[in-house]
């Protein structure tokens, strides 16, 4: 009777500590394999998702080839707007991260990703694999 009581408290106490945890992060995922950044202008990765996080969004790279790129840069934009000052630089693969919103869209706004490398040759590529959570 008292391993019952206790697996129940225990189940209890685990559900109320992650389901605060589970609204409390970017829930809307994007998923994307063998996305190519080539030279030249910013290429939109996803366009149009909701926003879920007002103050961040995640990414995580599984896969990446520079290519001979130095990094690929990501920004997030809620239409022409950039959200964030500076664009984070991919380097190597990561775990889950975030990138903290300078500008604080509101939750259902249609944000976008874009990403660009160095190079401002049409003909130089990187490409890279993962997901964004807005």
């Amino acid at each position: 009777m008292f391993r019952k009581a206790l697996s129940v408290l225990l189940a209890v106490i685990v559900f109320a500590a992650v389901i605060p945890v589970a609204y409390a992060v970017p829930y809307n995922q994007v998923d994307f394999n063998s996305f190519y950044v080539f030279g030249g202008p910013s290429h939109i990765v996803c366009t149009n998702k909701t926003c879920t996080e007002p103050v961040y969004c995640d990414y995580e790279i599984t896969g990446l080839n520079l290519n001979g790129q130095s990094k690929i840069s990501i920004r997030p934009y809620k239409g022409s707007t950039m959200l964030s000052n500076s664009p984070t630089n991919i380097t190597n693969t990561t775990a889950r991260l975030n990138i903290i919103y300078d500008t604080r869209p509101s939750k259902n706004n249609k944000l976008s990703m874009k990403a660009s490398i160095p190079s401002t040759n049409t003909a130089d590529y990187a490409i890279f694999s993962g997901h964004i959570w807005f």
